[in-house]
């Protein structure tokens, strides 16, 4: 600090809990057998604090990760992996049955009163059938929880899948189109799962109606279970300013469109990003129209607060429409009076 400015700005850095940091398997694997392409997910986390929860570790607080094999004759790695895993194929043989993976990194984990960035190793460990003949016939176990969403927003749709031996795959259907897949090949959002047996998947929400939604397991030998669900999109989350001033904190996913109807505003309508307020690297974007679907205009003095959008109305109390887009992932507040 000096006398000509008296900001400080100070970089903060998460710690690594070994204990609590795993590499395992992005989906269920119960058995394994030779041959077997799957992946492993290195999972970064803090340590606990109270209530038993921890925080994910960013990747940018960790150096460059590489992946080991105990021996040669292990299996493969598919690929360099990264900083959220690897590929790997498993082989084994009679006399090395287990296959032994390492990622190593450096980051920075508590020594004493402090931390310090040091080099990391996390094992994984599982046993390969080698040499066994077995004919798979159990079906994947496969839930859905879709709760009724709202239009014009992205929603997560989770659920668990497990099996006696691998999931290989899941893939969800909206009105029979693909709109989810662990396989990035298809080219739709991500189906996500951990080793517990969760899967996750993001949906774009269409129009107010009913979807049929459909979700298919499969795991590695080709068996398939299906589940089938209706849900039901609701209207655009309702701010209802006819009583006076309202706001509502929403979550915005970075660049992904969230539509509300503004009820009774005659004052001003406006969003501003209060969990990231002065971050010149966030910004919002909007369009509102009245209820006759014209685009109002938006208030001058703000065009130079990015992280604020502002509307300026006149004339007595009416309704609007207010779509909203963020730049990054954070809270914003949406007021209107």
């Amino acid at each position: 600090m000096d006398a000509n400015s008296t900001l400080i700005r100070l970089k903060s850095h998460a710690v690594l809990s070994t204990a609590n940091t795993t590499l395992a398997p992005s989906m269920a694997l119960n058995e394994l057998y030779t041959d077997t392409k799957f992946n492993l997910s290195l999972n970064l986390k803090t340590a606990t604090v109270a209530g038993g929860k921890g925080a994910t570790v960013p990747t940018s607080d960790i150096g460059p990760v590489t992946y080991s094999l105990g021996n040669s004759t292990d299996g493969v790695l598919n690929g360099t992996g990264s900083k959220i895993g690897v590929n790997v194929t498993s082989r084994g043989t009679a006399a090395d049955s287990e296959l032994n993976v390492t990622a190593s990194f450096s980051a920075w984990v508590q020594t004493g009163d402090t931390a310090t960035f040091q080099p990391v190793s996390i094992d994984f460990a599982k046993q390969i059938q080698t040499n066994v003949m077995t004919t798979d016939t159990v079906m994947p176990s496969l839930t859905l929880n879709a709760s009724a969403p709202t239009t014009g927003t992205t929603t997560t749709l989770t659920g668990t899948v497990g099996d006696d031996v691998m999931v290989q795959g899941v893939r969800v259907y909206v009105d029979g189109n693909l709109v989810g897949s662990m396989d990035a090949s298809d080219n739709v959002g991500m189906v996500t799962g951990d080793s517990t047996g969760g899967w996750s998947a993001p949906w774009m929400v269409g129009p107010v109606g009913t979807y049929a939604m459909t979700v298919i397991a499969e795991d590695s030998s080709g068996n398939e279970t299906r589940v089938d669900q209706t849900v039901t999109a609701n209207d655009s989350v309702v701010i209802d300013a006819s009583g006076g001033l309202r706001y509502q904190d929403v979550a915005f996913k970075a660049r992904v469109p969230q539509t509300f109807k503004i009820k009774g505003a005659y004052a001003e309508i406006y969003a501003w990003n209060y969990s990231q307020y002065g971050n010149p690297g966030s910004t919002l974007s909007a369009t509102l129209t009245n209820s006759a679907g014209q685009a109002m205009t938006r208030d001058t003095y703000y065009e130079v607060h990015h992280d604020v959008e502002f509307y300026n109305l006149t004339g007595s109390r009416a309704d609007y429409t207010f779509t909203v887009v963020s730049s990054i992932d954070q809270n914003v507040q949406i007021w209107a009076y």
